[in-house]
């Protein structure tokens, strides 16, 4: 927990800010939200600045906004503040050596952040609140840049033991403001992120302003829990339920029965399964019924008929089938509950459920938000050793049963002749003839009344689809659903290479426009773009043709590299510092480096190779209709 800071103007302020610390040199650059408002320091043997960069901290910040600054630059501030007194005292030389040697100090400790109640300066850490310092959300601040079409992308000049001479100086802090205010323009995005976790945390007094939003609903039910349990939340954060192994057939509710011979012998499967992890419990549990294969997993349960594209029209409707917060409502109505939480859990969890039915009537979109990241944090904590909601039986419980029960409704509704598209975890998508919705929807009310649940219903125009995970759904008011390799507005931490290809098949499928003339007509060269970031190990080099000449120029690039493919340029490749192995990053496609915006007079001046993106998105279109992707 960081103290919450107010975004007050006043004498002190809150700063955007970043350091930067080389042998025999620091930098810190800090910026107001008017991104003109600038102050940069320096200590170094030509310039020290150490005692106005002080007094600074302590008469004109109120707060700062960073990326991962809780990890690194702010223990690395707090050391200056906290010894601030012995470090002004001593040779510039000497100061930053110790920071140097602090620096090395933080960077190699697992767990370097400070603790909360000694925190001298209230921090917002946005690489936090996005959760990406999960392995599988890592992302760099300059992925960030990309993501966010910022117009200058640059690596760090110089590697942390360089010793900086005075000539370089200025091209540090040009590096260091430019981070500082990608991290400004990063801040734009995240403002709704930001205003729910003060709104939610006011509402449940929980400091939650650098939580990423699983710990944000573990906190809440932590806070539940510790009261009603009447326990500390440190004796509750110890609290686990381990097993040595997990008979599926003590998870199952007796009420899964199933018709057909295909999914008895599935049901027969796992009531005969002993899991000692839950891992990859599941391999090979299959089934192909009424030409749909369902795929049970640890997870959840997935199935789709071939790609295709499904259309309502006069003879049919296409009907997503979905249960409403499915798993938390199976283990509120099955009282499914970690057994060292006892059945108070399920009350709890109830009563979060019932208060976020009322923050979404009501309009409370930010309490909203945080209730419903407290319930599906539930389930994902429970299979999380580390976290106080272990207990990989209740995880199983919920899982199991959800994929069963799903199946056991796709299974009456296929024997009902309705053709199903996909299932997909907590949803059934069906192609429903228009004189059976009153039918489908009489199958559906028995399983609600069968497993104490609630169906919604979503009503689609079109269906295009790849696969389970990758289409296209366009609902009958005209809105569009996009997932996967469909998707445009992406998460941060994703790859947001050749936006212009979804955007071109995208408009291709909903409004009939064709490829050439989205991809042709497009305005933004961003969209064009990809991004490659080298792995340690590796360099990113660019061979291009020196004209005047006739030779090969090899030109060595950052690690990072923002670049669109264009009709002449350069060849991309990375080369590995060890053993000297060359490899295209973009087989032998002539492209064009990026990493700092330019502008032209016209789209056609950048020479963009129109052709190369136009094969992409139509490779994307083929792979609807054989179900592979060849080159994306």
């Amino acid at each position: 927990m960081y103290p919450v800071f107010c975004f007050i103007v006043n004498m002190k302020q809150i700063w955007f800010y970043d350091l930067e610390q080389f042998m025999n040199f620091h930098s810190a650059t800090f910026m107001l939200k008017d991104a003109k408002t600038i102050r940069t320091f320096v200590i170094h043997s030509t310039k020290n600045e150490l005692k106005e960069y002080i007094t600074f901290l302590e008469t004109e910040v109120k707060g700062l906004i960073g990326f991962n600054n809780l990890k690194y630059d702010y223990p690395l501030l707090h050391h200056i503040l906290r010894y601030k007194d012995r470090l002004l005292e001593m040779d510039v030389k000497e100061v930053v050596k110790e920071l140097y040697y602090t620096s090395f100090t933080i960077i190699n400790t697992e767990y370097s952040e400070i603790s909360w109640y000694k925190v001298k300066i209230p921090q917002l850490d946005l690489f936090k609140i996005w959760h990406f310092d999960n392995k599988a959300k890592l992302t760099s601040l300059k992925a960030v840049g990309i993501a966010l079409k910022y117009p200058n992308i640059e690596d760090l000049p110089f590697v942390p033991d360089h010793w900086v001479v005075e000539d370089e100086i200025q091209s540090i802090l040009d590096y260091n403001l430019n981070d500082v205010d990608i991290t400004r323009v990063f801040y734009e995005k995240s403002i709704s992120m930001i205003q729910m976790r003060k709104q939610f945390g006011k509402e449940y007094q929980i400091e939650v302003m650098n939580s990423n939003d699983t710990q944000i609903g573990t906190t809440l039910i932590g806070k539940y829990l510790s009261e009603a349990l009447n326990i500390p939340h440190s004796y509750l954060h110890k609290m686990r339920t381990y097993h040595k192994n997990i008979p599926i057939k003590k998870c199952l509710v007796p009420y899964i029965q199933f018709k057909s011979k295909e999914f008895n012998t599935i049901l027969d499967r796992f009531k005969s399964t002993v899991i000692t992890e839950t891992k990859n419990a599941f391999k090979n549990f299959s089934v192909l019924y009424k030409g749909v294969k369902y795929d049970f997993g640890t997870g959840g349960i997935h199935g789709a008929i071939h790609s295709g594209i499904y259309d309502s029209d006069e003879q049919n409707q296409i009907i997503l089938v979905d249960v409403s917060s499915y798993y938390p409502n199976l283990a509120i109505k099955n009282k499914f509950y970690p057994r060292h939480l006892t059945e108070k859990f399920c009350k709890i969890y109830d009563e979060i459920y019932q208060k976020r039915l009322i923050a979404k009537l009501t309009g409370n979109k930010p309490v909203d938000k945080g209730l419903k990241l407290a319930l599906n944090s539930a389930f994902g904590k429970s299979n999380d050793k580390y976290s106080f909601l272990y207990d990989p039986m209740f995880t199983m419980r919920i899982t199991i049963n959800g994929q069963l029960l799903l199946a056991q409704l796709a299974e009456t509704i296929a024997d009902a002749d309705i053709p199903i598209i996909q299932i997909n975890t907590d949803g059934i998508m069906v192609n429903c003839p228009r004189n059976k919705v009153d039918e489908l929807r009489k199958i559906c009310n028995n399983w609600e009344q069968l497993t104490q649940l609630k169906l919604d219903f979503d009503y689609f125009k079109r269906i295009v689809m790849r696969d389970v995970n990758n289409y296209i759904g366009v609902f009958n008011d005209g809105s569009v659903k996009l997932k996967g390799i469909f998707e445009i507005n992406k998460d941060i931490h994703k790859d947001h290479s050749m936006l212009i290809v979804r955007k071109a098949v995208k408009d291709y499928y909903v409004d009939n426009i064709p490829v050439e003339q989205t991809i042709k007509e497009h305005m933004d060269i961003y969209d064009f773009c990809f991004r490659f970031r080298a792995a340690k190990g590796w360099k990113v080099i660019a061979d291009s043709l020196d004209y005047d000449t006739n030779t090969i120029k090899q030109t060595t690039l950052s690690k990072n590299v923002r670049y669109f493919v264009s009709n002449n340029g350069a060849i991309l490749r990375k080369v590995n510092e060890d053993d000297g192995r060359i490899i295209n990053i973009l087989s032998d496609t002539s492209v064009t480096i990026f990493n700092k915006y330019f502008k032209k007079d016209t789209m056609k001046e950048y020479n963009i190779n129109y052709n190369y993106y136009i094969a992409q998105a139509y490779d994307i279109i083929y792979s609807v209709y054989d179900g592979q992707i060849k080159l994306f």
